[in-house]
């Protein structure tokens, strides 16, 4: 059936008034039912009154609103010919299952969908994205709910006009000019939201559908926390920057000297996605903490698994990712110098993150285990080998998400599942079962380590143990990680074991790029490593970049114990400051930068980092700084295995 040309404008507010109606019981109703509902108590924000909640539906459902007018306006005015009800039913159809794509995907990777998140889903079509028979059955059933609301409401639009006389042409103007100021003050509210600390508008804006982050845009450059950073900013270019702090080493220092006629072998184990608070599910650790420095406010390079890797062999913040032609690292270089054998061990080590372009140095290839305990045999028989001292590094893949074990490990239960549903809206409930789950995963990973240990010859061996990024069990509400530069995404775990050792604890901040300086120093390669690479000066900072792929990280903390200092690089390869927060990610949104206080030590302290590490001006305008006010506060809660 044509719509007629006279009924084209009648069909189309019908159509509108319906879909948009649709749009938010999808909105309210499973889309955003998490923070409107239930995201408050020990998951986020105090639990909202009636009337904060009405509110919160509304300034969710006035963009849709709003967007639904200005989309009418504009086909009215330009939409001259009759056309088929089944054409705008297809192209309405389309519309929505984008839009129930993009709400998946944020659910599995906290973004919303974009070119690069298309890039990485093509490139990688045949690795495992954490879709399941039952995600994909679940999409299955709501496309064909889809199908048949978008019929309905468009078979209504065509067959009951009587619309046209549900609203007087004065109600109709009262109604678009309340609409459009209500989106004035929409615009406002949520524009502050994240700056300004309030979770559960900042929750709703980064998972809203319509992507309502770009009013956070308006209020940083409009609003008074825009000018605080701006000023900030100023303060900052000012600094002067002190040569002498710098990352190298930092506050992580070996005592002592090893002995000269020892032939000590190096062994760095990373292992995936470590929470802290579940340290003591990993008892096969207790010997080797007993008598290692443990640094108990260490942070990893990034919170992804290529990032964290390449920060600990590269000795240094990862600003030199995406750089053309592809760096390797000076200190794998400079053990090979001094007489050592270097091999990468682990599950997805060799190509993930593009991590064989920077590790081509060394000596020997990478063995790709088809799992975690195939490779031991491959471990023993490097280590045992007599061609020379060895750097072993070694990533233990089993305890990322969905948490894998085999099934004797079920120490803690009840748990879920295997084939849980981590993209429902309120997967928080299941917390108790989730934690569990991990546990049991640890407790596969602790009875791998008791092998692992017995192949280690501690008399004679540096090891480390420490993981790629930290692993959010829902302490603020989100699970998983590569989603934000919050603590529990980037603060790790950290043993050093050196033989001879004995128990210490660094309270200092330290880094993923202070480890491979400390180790050489105190086996004395400082000889073959140049000035600007070998361990000098004080640290008691950190550098971590957010997850972008494989491509070139756009925002980065600084971390020095007192604030988190975000920042984007500029066109000359400055830092810029886009955001601070207390250690607790509190934003912080006033203070004085003045010499002498805390926020001016902090400051001058990176400015160092920027002298020292900061990317040249040629490689810096390659690509684009996005600003923003410190971390994304995403409802989304789970993150892609493949994408970290």
């Amino acid at each position: 059936m044509k719509i007629k040309q006279n009924d084209v404008a009648i069909v189309l507010r019908n159509a509108f008034i319906l879909g948009s109606i649709y749009l938010s019981l999808n909105i309210i109703l499973r889309w955003l039912r998490q923070p409107i509902f239930h995201g408050h108590g020990a998951y986020g924000w105090e639990e909202p009154s009636i009337a904060d909640t009405v509110l919160v539906m509304g300034l969710c459902l006035i963009p849709v609103f709003a967007l639904s007018a200005a989309l009418y306006i504009i086909l009215r005015t330009f939409v001259c010919k009759p056309i088929h009800w089944m054409f705008v039913a297809a192209i309405a159809y389309l519309a929505i299952l984008c839009i129930e794509l993009d709400m998946s995907w944020l659910q599995m990777s906290k973004r919303h969908v974009g070119v690069a998140e298309v890039s990485v889903f093509l490139d990688g079509f045949g690795q495992n994205f954490g879709v399941g028979r039952a995600a994909f059955l679940r999409f299955g059933i709501l496309c064909v709910v889809h199908a048949v609301a978008i019929f309905l409401i468009c078979w209504t639009s065509v067959r009951m006009p009587w619309f046209n006389r549900l609203l007087p042409r004065a109600v109709g103007i009262a109604f678009w000019v309340a609409l459009g100021m209500a989106s004035v003050v929409t615009v406002v509210l949520m524009g502050g939201a994240r700056t300004n600390d309030k979770k559960q508008l900042a929750a709703l804006t980064a998972a809203h559908p319509l992507r309502l982050q770009w009013t956070n845009a308006l209020y940083m450059r409009f609003g008074s926390h825009g000018r605080f950073i701006r000023r900030i900013n100023d303060d900052y270019s000012r600094i002067h920057a002190q040569p002498a702090v710098a990352l190298g080493g930092g506050s992580l220092r070996l005592a002592g000297k090893p002995l000269e006629s020892a032939d000590y072998d190096v062994v760095v184990l990373i292992l995936e996605g470590i929470n802290k608070n579940y340290l003591d599910v990993l008892t096969s650790l207790d010997t080797v903490s007993a008598s290692s420095i443990r640094a108990e406010n260490h942070y990893s390079t990034g919170n992804a698994t290529h990032y964290g890797i390449l920060g600990l062999v590269f000795g240094e913040p990862i600003l030199f990712y995406g750089k053309q032609p592809r760096r390797t690292s000076a200190f794998v270089d400079a053990f090979g110098a001094a007489g050592f054998v270097s091999k990468r061990f682990g599950e997805d080590i060799s190509t993930f993150g593009d991590i064989d372009q920077y590790t081509r140095n060394f000596s020997r290839a990478p063995l790709n285990a088809p799992d975690d305990w195939s490779m031991l045999p491959a471990i023993r028989d490097f280590l045992a080998d007599k061609a020379g001292r060895k750097l072993a590094v070694i990533y233990y893949e089993g305890t990322h998400w969905p948490y894998p074990h085999a099934n004797k490990f079920q120490e803690f239960i009840p748990e879920v599942s295997a084939d849980f549903d981590y993209s429902g809206w309120n997967i928080a409930a299941s917390r108790p079962l989730i934690v569990n789950r991990y546990k049991n995963s640890l407790s596969e990973l602790n009875e791998w380590l008791a092998e692992f240990l017995l192949l280690i010859d501690l008399d004679r061996t540096v090891l480390v143990v420490t993981s790629d990024h930290g692993q959010e069990m829902f302490e603020q509400g989100r699970l998983g990680h590569a989603g934000g530069l919050y603590q529990g995404q980037i603060q790790v775990p950290l043993f050093v074991r050196i033989p001879g050792g004995s128990a210490q604890i660094v309270r200092d901040v330290t880094s993923h790029a202070d480890v491979l300086p400390a180790i050489s120093g105190w086996l004395g390669l400082d000889s073959v490593l140049s000035a600007a690479e070998a361990p000098a000066g004080e640290g008691g900072f950190a550098i971590a970049a957010h997850n972008n792929h494989t491509k070139t990280p756009v925002e980065w903390v600084f971390v020095d114990g007192n604030y988190k200092v975000f920042f984007g690089i500029g066109s000359a390869g400055e830092f810029r400051i886009t955001g601070i927060s207390d250690i607790d990610d509190h934003p912080v949104l006033s203070g004085a930068a003045d010499p002498g206080t805390t926020l001016h030590r902090t400051l001058s302290a990176m400015k160092a980092a920027e002298g020292r590490f900061a990317p040249s001006p040629a490689w810096a305008n390659g690509f684009m700084m996005k600003e923003r006010t410190g971390p994304v506060d995403p409802n989304s809660q789970i993150e892609s295995p493949r994408l970290q």
